[in-house]
């Protein structure tokens, strides 16, 4: 967890989620990031995208 992430904000914030809700929480957020970096992109771009720039 990153130094800046504050746990009790965290935990005030997701309150009754399931092990499984914070899960999806946690992947949905990962593949926003890579949508975000890919979007505009064509499949040819995408595909010569290295794991550095898409992650």
């Amino acid at each position: 967890v990153a130094a800046d992430v504050n746990i009790d904000e965290v935990a005030r914030r997701t309150d009754g989620y399931s092990g499984d809700d914070l899960t999806n929480v946690c992947r949905d957020a990962s593949l926003n990031g890579m949508r975000r970096k890919i979007a505009g992109k064509t499949r040819d771009e995408i595909k010569n995208m290295s794991k550095d720039e898409i992650s």
